[in-house]
């Protein structure tokens, strides 16, 4: 039997498929892309999911709406044009969408992020089981994410993992204790999520426009949109060293820009942003004694100058935890021991996971990915 992991942010899910304790593959839930946009669009008495209702968010907000999974929280029916729509069921078309990626699995193990209500994680397991999709669990996937950093390093009981998606930036502490892993939720930060920080990535962009052409793409919508795509897929895949380009359209006088904001510009405009994490993580840090690791989540780790700060401010080199290879190596073995009946069945969001004998899995990622080489590692989830 196949297993799917679905992992949740606020704007995508992400998915890879293997049996419970064996190797897990990325799924790609797109034509070009192992992500699945949540957002959803109206067109011509159909909907339109994942990439092409993204591309219409900031163009066309009246009939296209992204983030959906935000929206769990929200009771009254979303509007898109002509046409009302729950989260919930939003939500449902989504995962119809990437249901028959899914090689036929017979459950899924579903993680979310930590600001999530528990309310709202029991819509979410409503709108799976509508889409045909068996939950073994819904888990905070700070919990996954921690588990291998409070395994591996003997000297460590504790850790302060943070991560962000467009919803908010959430620092969480976790811990090792009585044969448990446990975590609560520190810091809930909207203003520093990930769509905080695009839109300094777009307010650069748009300065150069305004500097090169005289004109604001972000007075269009077309030319906004343009600006919102290329700083969303900057940050997808953050680099020091490479800049943000953009190609933008004025539509009525059919002039095109091309922009490029030089990454020591890319790294001024995201500075301040920079800072206050940096100041979050320290704050949170406190008096707290070591051996504390600070974990940050990628790709938030590899935003440019980031770790740097957070090193400076706490004295505390961050390490960089990569959702791409932990989720599945731990999911993994998270899956089988529920199958087997090792585990009883978990509530919604549990708020510790016990530890257990190591049994090994293996995982094999797709090159498009830019993951390391396939390794053999052990969880002892």
């Amino acid at each position: 039997m196949s297993v799917a992991l679905l992992d949740f942010t606020a704007s995508e899910l992400r998915a890879w498929v293997g049996e419970p304790g064996r190797t897990w593959h990325p799924v790609r839930l797109e034509p070009d892309s192992f992500a699945l946009p949540l957002a959803l669009a109206a067109q011509r008495r159909r909907w339109v999911t994942g990439l092409a209702a993204q591309v219409r968010t900031r163009s066309e907000p009246h009939q296209a709406l992204g983030s959906l999974l935000r929206f769990l929280a929200t009771r009254q029916p979303l509007a898109l044009g002509r046409y009302t729509i729950t989260a919930e069921e939003a939500l449902v078309k989504l995962l119809e969408h990437a249901r028959p990626r899914l090689n036929h699995a017979t459950g899924v193990l579903a993680l979310v992020p930590a600001w999530l209500e528990i309310a709202d994680a029991e819509r979410l397991a409503g709108a799976l089981a509508r889409a045909h999709l068996t939950p073994l669990a819904i888990l905070p996937r700070c919990l996954l994410l921690a588990t291998e950093a409070l395994e591996t390093a003997a000297s460590t009981e504790k850790v302060l993992l943070v991560e962000f998606d467009d919803a908010a930036l959430t620092a969480a502490w976790l811990d090792r204790a009585e044969g448990h892993i446990r975590w609560h939720l520190a810091a809930q930060l909207p203003h520093l999520g990930r769509s905080s920080w695009r839109e300094a990535l777009i307010h650069a962009a748009a300065e150069t426009c305004v500097h090169q052409c005289r004109r604001d793409p972000r007075a269009v919508p077309e030319s906004d949109q343009e600006l919102f795509n290329a700083a969303d897929a900057w940050l997808t895949r953050p680099d020091p060293l490479a800049p943000l380009s953009a190609q933008v359209t004025f539509p009525r006088s059919e002039e095109t820009q091309a922009l490029v904001v030089a990454p020591t510009q890319v790294a001024l405009a995201l500075q301040p942003l920079i800072q206050a994490v940096a100041d979050q993580v320290a704050g949170q840090l406190g008096s707290v004694p070591a051996p504390v690791n600070v974990l940050l989540s990628h790709p938030l780790a590899a935003l440019p100058g980031l770790a740097d700060a957070v090193a400076e401010k706490t004295g505390r080199r961050p390490l960089d935890v990569d959702s791409r290879s932990v989720l599945p190596l731990i999911g993994s073995a998270l899956a089988q021991r529920l199958i087997q009946g090792e585990l009883p069945a978990l509530p919604v969001l549990p708020t510790a996971l016990p530890l257990h004998d190591s049994s090994s899995a293996e995982f094999v990622f797709d090159a498009d990915e830019a993951t390391p080489a396939a390794a053999r590692r052990t969880s002892s989830l």
